[in-house]
């Protein structure tokens, strides 16, 4: 009723796409297609492994490995990244210690959150479970965030808490966004 619609071919085939992809997302988080590839962290000077970081990427049956950029958008705008990263985390810590058990020591290996993570009540009680139940110290345990997570007031009382339980906090892509150097430094 008096209104005008525009549509175009172009248009309709992007949001058929989309919606495909959104199907296979919801797919995958039900047949446990995500994996995670663990990129070693050296020391300049040495030379030697130092830490690690878990690097998630979605393995599709078909399409073989997708890297996180053509699907982390679209899980955050599902509302399944808090899922998803809490997944990551109870994986590196159970790798962790299955590779302590198998007699290697521990090594910090680092997962990236969402900013969403830091909005979810549930983050604290979720690390600290997993440490609980995997006997894995928290200072192995890294979390990397954007800058612009970092920045937001109401996060700073969870990273406060995760630092009380002895996890580490990291910076990821520090420098790519606005940078305020004053603020990172009172944080």
């Amino acid at each position: 009723k008096q209104c005008y619609v525009f549509h175009s071919h172009d248009m309709a085939h992007k949001e058929i796409q989309r919606r495909e992809k959104e199907r296979l997302l919801r797919e995958a988080f039900k047949k446990e297609q995500f994996i995670l590839y663990y990129q070693p962290q050296l020391s300049m000077n040495s030379g030697q492994i130092i830490g690690m970081e878990a690097l998630i990427r979605w393995q599709h049956p078909e399409q073989g490995i997708i890297p996180p950029e053509n699907f982390i958008t679209l899980v955050e705008q599902l509302g399944l990244i808090v899922e998803l990263g809490n997944w990551a985390i109870k994986t590196v810590c159970e790798q962790m210690s299955k590779w302590h058990r198998s007699g290697l020591p521990f090594i910090q290996v680092a997962v990236n959150l969402s900013p969403a993570h830091f909005q979810d009540f549930g983050l604290i009680d979720t690390v600290q479970d997993l440490l609980n139940k995997t006997g894995i110290p928290a200072q192995y345990l890294e979390l990397e965030v954007t800058e612009s997570a970092m920045q937001t007031k109401g996060h700073i009382e969870v990273f406060k808490q995760l630092r009380e339980i002895g996890v580490k906090i990291a910076i990821d892509d520090f420098g790519t966004g606005f940078s305020c150097l004053a603020s990172l430094k009172q944080l």
